[in-house]
């Protein structure tokens, strides 16, 4: 008599006379357990007013909370990650039921594409939140087509006599090393994390080309430590590709129409800062016992940042090239001749129209800016003002 609303999350505070089966009943099917207990959180699927139990619920809040990030503008939403579920059995590991959380932030210059006129043709955009959208659909948006299907995601992994514990540990495993068989495409690399048999987890670190969605790979059981082909294989095929991802940019080729109403991607108009308005959870989780930590961290994979390099400095004090390699040219023994320098082979005494000496020490390459510089393949240093290079090695022997 008193019915739920689907999707809406509620949490028992008292089991009542309800069954398992009634409580996987109502929930959604990523939430259903052997065992319900008070306490428990799960997504309701279906009303419930078919059932007849004694059983008492509340609404969960389930969601974040995150301080004000004032006025910062972002080019793309900074990543949110949640720490992995806390739920253990009685030997202490994670739960097989164990589903990690995950949500995104929004921003004030997100557009929604969703078969709306939203966009400007020849404008450019840069993918904020690829939502459901499919890799079709973006190439239905952008004037150029991304086909070369790297994998973005894997599902139906599973793993076959694994001992407990005997394999636990994280592997590297990359298509055409010889132990990953079975798939189309080829250079794609994983992180397997193995736990025991029933919590094996699989990432993509590099996608690689030409996958198809649904193709399957066997990781042979020789890779892990104490595991044995066919006895201890590791299989799971191709969830999704990933031609497109959060932090490409394309040109609109349509106004953003072609695509399926209930699409949730968003778009932002290229190099243009939004700031944050708030965030959605795409997915609950399952499996918290306690509050999880979270994470903000900088989309820094799409980011234009000045690289960590160390100054180069122009030392003048006068490197003799001794040897080079006959191959590659480059200088493999330099000595010290202080006559050698800058100011021993310039000359001063013919050309004193240059004025006063300006190499007299050692400065940042930065300073000289505006010097053309060059090789003159000789040891004499730029005794008649003939433009030279210094080659940037990390010893100089010198």
């Amino acid at each position: 008599s008193n019915p739920l609303t689907a999707n809406i999350f509620y949490k028992i505070t008292d089991l009542g006379d309800a069954t398992n089966a009634n409580f996987n009943t109502i929930s959604t099917s990523a939430y259903d357990r052997t065992f319900w207990k008070v306490g428990d959180i799960f997504q309701a699927a279906t009303t419930g007013s078919s059932l007849t139990t004694t059983a008492k619920l509340v609404l969960a809040p389930i969601g974040l909370d995150f301080a004000p990030f004032a006025n910062k503008r972002f080019l793309l939403p900074p990543e949110i990650i949640i720490a992995e579920p806390d739920a253990i059995n009685s030997l202490g590991k994670p739960l097989t039921s164990n589903i990690t959380a995950q949500a995104n932030f929004t921003l004030s210059n997100q557009i929604l594409v969703n078969d709306t006129s939203m966009l400007a043709v020849g404008a450019r955009y840069v993918i904020s939140d690829k939502g459901n959208a499919t890799d079709a659909d973006f190439n239905i948006l952008a004037v150029k087509q991304k086909t070369s299907n790297p994998i973005e995601s894997v599902d139906t992994i599973a793993m076959t006599h694994a001992s407990t514990g005997a394999h636990a540990g994280t592997y590297i495993v990359k298509d055409g090393d010889g132990f990953a068989t079975g798939a189309d495409g080829s250079g794609a690399e994983f992180e397997i994390t193995i736990n025991s048999i029933s919590n094996v987890k699989v990432k993509v670190i590099k996608g690689g080309t030409g996958y198809a969605v649904n193709s399957s790979f066997t990781i042979l059981g020789s890779a892990f430590t104490a595991g044995f082909n066919t006895t201890n294989d590791l299989t799971f095929d191709v969830a999704a590709l990933g031609n497109w991802s959060v932090g490409d940019d394309f040109y609109a080729k349509e106004f953003g129409t072609g695509l399926s109403g209930a699409t949730t991607a968003y778009v932002a108009p290229y190099n243009s800062g939004g700031t944050i308005t708030g965030f959605k959870l795409t997915n609950a989780g399952l499996g918290y016992i306690n509050n999880p930590i979270v994470n903000i961290r900088s989309n820094a994979i799409h980011e234009k940042r000045v690289p960590d390099v160390i100054p180069i400095r122009i030392v003048s004090n006068g490197n003799d090239v001794i040897e080079k390699d006959a191959i590659t040219g480059l200088v493999t023994k330099t000595s010290i001749d202080r006559s050698n320098d800058y100011f021993g082979r310039k000359d001063y005494d013919v050309k004193a129209v240059l004025g006063t000496k300006k190499f007299n020490g050692e400065y940042y390459i930065s300073q000289f800016a505006s010097l053309t510089i060059e090789n003159v393949g000789a040891s004499t240093i730029n005794k008649n003002n003939v433009n030279t290079t210094i080659q940037t090695v990390k010893d100089r022997n010198s």
